[in-house]
Formats: C-alpha cells, structure tokens, sequence
C-alpha cells in the first residue's frame, strides 16, 4: 500500500450508516504525550510520543463483523535509546510507524466467538481491566512474553485464529493461535500470511474465572511457542518454549460510580531458553474517589523484571540483574471523548555497571476519540 493510499484511507470515513442489516462505524483516535526523563548517568531529557490510529467495524447482522485498523506512531524511542528502561516506560513508544493495525473477521454467538486475521496477542491475552490505566508497557504485557517469546503486540500484529467459549455464568475460555514471528520493517507496519516452521506458532490458552458476584475475576494461562530457541548453557538450538502466567482483578469496594480495586500479574517461562526468570507486577486504582466534578481514576502500581542471572552473558546484554518501577497515574476525564493523563515513573534498576542514579519519567498525556 502505497504512502498516499494509506493517507487517504485513514481520513475517509467519520461517519457511520447502515443500510438493511450491513452496518459501518468508524473511530478516529489519537494519544500523544510529553514527557521529562532522566537515565542512569543521570541525564536529563525531553521527548514526544504518540498514537494516532482509525478503526473500522462493519458488521452484517448479529454474528458477522469484520475489523480493520490504521496506525501512525511517532517518537524516538526514549526508553530504548537512552533510558535503558527494561520494561519500557511509555506504552505509547513504538518509534516511527505506519501502516495497518489489527486486521480480523469475527463470528459472534451467544456462547462462543471466533477472530481470524492479523491480531495483537494482548488484546485478547493477558490483560489486566484494573491496571489498563497504567502507562508501563509492563503493566499491559510484561517481559517474559515481549523479550523471551516476542509475541505479537503494539504496534505490530500476526496472522492468527482465537476463540471464547462461555462456559457457564462464572467461567470462559479463550484459545489461540499465532504465528510465531511477524514483519518487522524500520517503518512500515507489514502483514505477513505465511508461516515459517523454524520460527514456529504461539498456542495459548487462557481459562478466566469469575468469583464472588464478579468482585473476583482471575485468569491462569498457558502457553507454547514451537520455533528453535537458543539454550543458554550450551548454545544448542532447542525447539520450543513453554510459560504459565496468572492475572486477577479485585473490586475491594464499589458504591454507585465510585471503587476501589486491586490486581496483581505473574509470568514465567523456560528457564534455560529466557533472557527474563520472572514477572510480576501489582497495584491498585480508585475510580471517583478524589471528589472532583470530572470522572477521574488514580492509580499507584508497582512491576518487578528478574533477569536470568545464572548465565553471565544474559545479565553482561542488560547491564542489570532485575529493575522494579512504581508509577503514579491520574486519569481526568472532561468528556467522553478527551482526557488528561499525567503520570509519573520510578525506575529502580539494580544495576552491574557503574550507573548510580535512579531514573525518573514525569509526563503529561493527552486521550482523544473522534
């Protein structure tokens, strides 16, 4: 697709219709922030990032509905280039992309849904609805699965097939399937329909439960990648990498628009075959609890990335043995269609090097729906 083709597509279209049972609606959204950060030889430095994405949904009566999605991202990659943030501390920072986003047909049921098409894995994996508010990538998908499996996510999508099934009132199922690599090209985001045997599939499986009239809702995952991986003693290829990971949210108090919730994650996977032992993260937000006249979430969340340290040349590539954040969050909303997001990161690195300071992240973002 051509630059100019991309342009014009992503700007047609702000207006919904319907005709018979063929429905069409689209959304036009964009997410920038600035930002103040310093580093680990205690640098200072000022950025941009930012989001701009059009989404399309047609539908065909109540079952059949087929999605697609543009995407321009834009920065400079701060926490990679300069900040030598593990976990990356903006879920905004992608770098200069563009092209298209998730691209998938869906069948929806009463019981049962089936996707098929280019999706991102955390869109439908591992999410966590009481740390969305978070701006660490960590804290939407952590490490062990962006470093150690290199699964699809923001801004890049794979070809794959996944499923829901309703279980009963208190129980789902969700199942996947994915190509175990995807286009990666300085700029464009490509789309590839082909797989590679050697670079294998993701299969996961992510049963979810529901507890306690809903103030409970966890999720214990599994998941296998088939493609060669380098084991780290010998240096041998080895195909095939598992992980179990488990994501709950907790609604400890709820009065009419008001609520106060906790969640925790954790994710592991093959020890002799990951760059990342462990993740786990944590936190809690409180939803209309600061009586304001604007609806606004606060949050305070903490995320913790072990390196597999028992194998020198695992800790010598990252330069630290694990790093810790804790990240401040306060989301305004002064309508449906824009909000305000300042936030504010500690990174606690223990570092193997000479690095002695703590680098700090202060930034404002700005969310808007058109």
């Amino acid at each position: 697709m051509s630059i100019l083709a991309f342009c014009v597509y992503f700007f047609i279209g702000q207006i919904g219709f319907s005709q018979n049972s063929l429905k069409y609606f689209n959304e036009f959204s964009y997410s920038g922030e600035a930002l103040v950060f310093t580093t680990p030889f205690g640098e200072s430095h000022l950025a941009t990032l930012g989001w701009l994405q059009n989404i399309s949904h047609f539908t065909y009566g109540e079952r059949h509905s087929f999605h697609i999605g543009l995407s321009f991202t834009h920065d400079n990659e701060p926490s990679a280039s300069r900040a030598g943030d593990l976990q990356t501390f903006s879920n905004l920072e992608a770098g200069l992309k563009y092209g298209f986003g998730e691209i998938f047909y869906e069948y929806r049921a009463p019981k049962f849904n089936l996707q098929f098409g280019q999706q991102d894995i955390n869109s439908e994996f591992l999410a966590t609805s009481n740390g969305g508010l978070f701006s660490s990538s960590s804290l939407g998908i952590d490490p062990v699965m962006t470093i150690n499996v290199d699964m699809p996510t923001f801004p890049f999508t794979a070809m794959s097939l996944t499923s829901e099934i309703i279980l009963g009132k208190k129980t789902l199922l969700r199942a996947g399937l994915y190509n175990g690599t995807f286009p990666m090209e300085e700029h464009y985001l490509a789309k590839s329909w082909s797989f590679d045997r050697d670079k294998g599939v993701i299969f996961i499986v992510e049963p979810e439960f529901h507890l306690f009239e809903d103030k409970v809702v966890t999720k214990f995952g599994v998941y296998h990648h088939s493609g060669l991986f380098q084991e780290k003693e010998s240096a041998n290829m080895i195909r095939g990498l598992y992980g179990i990971y488990s994501v709950t949210d907790i609604k400890l108090y709820e009065k009419e628009a008001k609520s106060f919730n906790f969640f925790y994650q954790f994710n592991t996977s093959t020890s002799k075959l990951s760059d990342v032992d462990f993740y786990f993260g944590t936190g809690f937000n409180a939803i209309n609890l600061i009586n304001i006249k604007k609806e606004n979430e606060l949050g305070l969340a903490v995320a913790h990335a072990s390196i597999n340290a028992k194998y020198q040349e695992v800790v010598d590539l990252y330069n630290v043995t694990s790093e810790s954040l804790i990240e401040l969050n306060w989301l305004i909303k002064f309508s449906e269609n824009i909000a305000i997001q300042p936030y504010t990161q500690l990174i606690l690195r223990k570092d193997t090097g000479n690095e002695t300071h703590t680098p700090f992240v202060f930034s404002i973002r700005g969310n808007f729906i058109f």
